[in-house]
């Protein structure tokens, strides 16, 4: 084993030690997890969609500025045929993060749009909806998941068990690079 990897292995267990006293934290607040039921007319897309959208494009899309800041620029043509998963404040009823998956073939698809509220972040809330998804979709027959991460956040998924594979590009005039996780293996 190179250096680089020795490095990466003695991080990626620090931070996984990390997550776990978070995960701790946030299992003894009033923070709860809930896959979305979007179907017509039900309270989900009433009440917990509007949210996650709210919180969508303040985290996601109001900081980029320009044409990427108008309401509804978070919403995507496949909102209601993919997989939705909040976390929220279970006083407040407030949601303080979500991400989202969509099916592309029967083994593989796309994580996109994650985000935690800025008040929240740091908390592990992120990691704790990420392998919340990632176990979801293992017990749904998924093989493997892809993601567009933006630069800043490459790391955050590394630690997950993502690698990058091609080059990286901008999307809504941001770095990205691709990346993915093979289900199977990913704990090994």
């Amino acid at each position: 084993m190179n250096i680089a990897k020795f490095k990466f292995a003695i991080l990626r267990q620090k931070f996984e030690e990390l997550v776990m006293v978070l995960f701790e934290m946030t299992k003894n607040s009033n923070l709860r997890f809930r896959f979305l039921d979007l179907a017509e007319g039900s309270v989900d897309r009433g009440i917990w969609y509007e949210k996650e959208c709210a919180l969508r494009y303040e985290v996601l899309r109001k900081p980029l500025g320009g044409d990427h800041i108008g309401k509804g620029s978070e919403l995507f043509p496949f909102e209601f045929q993919s997989l939705h998963l909040i976390a929220f404040d279970d006083d407040s009823n407030s949601v303080t993060g979500c991400v989202l998956f969509h099916p592309e073939t029967q083994t593989s698809g796309r994580l996109f749009q994650m985000a935690v509220d800025h008040v929240y972040q740091g908390r592990g809330i992120g990691t704790a909806l990420v392998t919340t998804l990632l176990d979801r979709l293992v017990s749904e027959g998924f093989l493997e998941c892809t993601l567009h991460a933006r630069e800043h956040a490459v790391t955050f998924y590394k630690l997950l068990g993502f690698v990058t594979f091609g080059e990286p590009f901008d999307e809504v005039n941001v770095p990205h690079r691709h990346m993915r996780i093979d289900l199977l293996n990913r704990n090994k």
